[in-house]
């Protein structure tokens, strides 16, 4: 037990600067993205549980804390903004202001809280150091928790009730959001309110810490911070016209049945694959007709061509999809 309290730190610490150094990435190559603000959030909050794991220095369990109340409260706020954003109308600035109260309360509140100790209580016993347990505390049990642990609850399953409406090329990234989420969120629920597991032991961070493979091969694998939302079925269901919808690599995303037919696959069978893997030609009357703002005729075969106008995806604001 004792050996593996000892390896804490240094995981906490490790995952830390993965998830930084992963944030920095997404941020750098999709700058519009929260995913990278979201990555940063959770390195913030794993840095804070080193921080303040296994240490007899009330400074330094203080900085951990304020650093772990600032990701734990803004960490819902972001993930939201990443749903709203996926769906195509990302949070207003009232909306994320609003949202933003309770987090920055809590985090002054853990700044100052050696003047009121509404946070946390730091008793010093024969054993060392001892703090009273989050949930002994007000602000937490009748305020932060109920906030954060709701905001995240709705926003996982506002998230899950819009599958439906997403491509099916997407439906994997966004079920493994969904789990990335689900899994560290119901450990900390049963840690800190059902009594599960050490009440002492940052479960929450080392979930995370767990989850960090997952969050790569989401960001790095799946570009989840890329995720483009098309309401699938508004879209398709009523138009008869053959549709094809390509990411921003070019890969079929959508297909309706009309384009299904024409092409002699099903929906799922395309969807990944480039066009013009089987349709060279339709590379260069994509981009003429990009360009030219204007309708092309595409030879599919010798006995068939179709006329084909290309046009972007556009969200809210404007942004190309």
């Amino acid at each position: 037990m004792a050996s593996l309290e000892a390896l804490l730190v240094p995981i906490l610490t490790l995952s830390a600067l993965g998830y930084t150094a992963l944030s920095v990435f997404v941020a750098r190559t999709s700058p519009q993205s929260i995913v990278g603000y979201f990555l940063f959030l959770i390195g913030v909050l794993l840095t804070g549980a080193a921080f303040s794991q296994s240490t007899s220095d009330l400074n330094l369990y203080g900085i951990g804390r304020v650093l772990s109340y600032f990701a734990a409260g803004f960490m819902p706020v972001a993930f939201y903004a990443i749903y709203r954003q996926y769906t195509g109308a990302p949070p207003n600035r009232l909306l994320f202001i609003a949202l933003s109260v309770i987090p920055v309360t809590t985090t002054i509140l853990a700044l100052t809280n050696s003047l009121h100790f509404l946070i946390w209580e730091p008793r010093y016993t024969e054993t060392g150091l001892e703090i009273l347990h989050l949930t002994d505390k007000a602000w937490f049990v009748r305020v932060h928790a109920p906030f954060a642990y709701g905001l995240f609850g709705f926003t996982v399953l506002a998230m899950a009730s819009r599958l439906p409406s997403i491509a099916p090329a997407h439906r994997r990234t966004v079920l493994l959001l969904i789990l990335c989420a689900v899994a560290p969120f119901a450990a900390s629920v049963a840690n800190t309110f059902l009594g599960l597991g050490d009440r002492d032991a940052p479960v929450l961070a080392l979930s995370l810490a767990v989850l960090f493979p997952l969050f790569v091969y989401a960001s790095l694998r799946l570009r989840v911070y890329e995720f483009s939302p098309v309401a699938y079925q508004t879209l398709f269901d009523h138009v008869r016209d053959p549709n094809i919808v390509l990411d921003k690599t070019e890969r079929i995303i959508c297909a309706n049945r009309h384009a299904a037919v024409m092409l002699g696959e099903s929906e799922r069978a395309l969807l990944g694959r480039m066009l013009w893997d089987e349709f060279p030609e339709a590379r260069r009357i994509l981009r003429r007709a990009i360009e030219m703002d204007m309708t092309q005729t595409l030879m599919l075969d010798n006995s068939n061509a179709y006329e084909m106008s290309v046009a972007p995806l556009l969200d809210n604001s404007g942004e190309s999809q």
